[in-house]
């Protein structure tokens, strides 16, 4: 099930190839090529649906609570790239609908060097990213998904990301 992330969306980190963007995913006129994206990318049959392009499509964390909807789940995959260096550690707060909090420490990799961190994997491997100008730096950047165990004999309320502006969301879905 599809997390709707629609709200929350506050970077434009994805754009169409030949346009300019002012500060891209990492704050440096970089972002991701919505040719090479795609409307959804595939991780272990776990469909993910990427933002609307050329506009905010992304999640830079920064501590936000991002309501889940109810049910009873095994995992919370995400969809997500580090930028500005790997980041390590970083916790995600799974609230659950007693009010239960379980946290989930992920280290997640840059676009650019990934780490191979456990429990990530590589989603898409990209031939290049998109430049403040519009050009193309033809060089290859990731994707990486990741899976975060859940109690499924808990209803899930909400999910709090890190407070740590260079982990970048751009899809989350639940499983059965």
């Amino acid at each position: 099930m599809q997390v709707s992330l629609a709200p929350f969306f506050n970077n434009v980190g994805i754009t169409k190839d030949d346009a300019s963007v002012a500060e891209g995913l990492d704050n440096q006129g970089f972002a991701c090529s919505a040719t090479l994206l795609g409307k959804s990318q595939v991780r272990n049959g776990v469909t993910f649906n990427i933002g609307p392009v050329d506009s905010s499509n992304v999640v830079t964390t920064a501590g936000q609570t991002i309501p889940l909807p109810t049910g009873t789940f095994s995992a919370l995959r995400l969809l997500m790239v580090a930028v500005n260096g790997n980041q390590e550690s970083q916790n995600f707060l799974v609230t659950y609908a007693n009010d239960t909090v379980q946290t989930n420490t992920q280290s997640v990799s840059d676009w650019f060097t990934p780490a191979n961190y456990p429990g990530e994997s590589q989603v898409l491997n990209m031939d290049y990213r998109n430049q403040s100008d519009g050009t193309k730096d033809e060089q290859k950047f990731n994707l990486y998904g990741y899976s975060l165990k859940l109690d499924k004999t808990l209803a899930v309320k909400s999910v709090t990301l890190p407070d740590n502006s260079n982990v970048k969301v751009l899809a989350m879905t639940l499983v059965p």
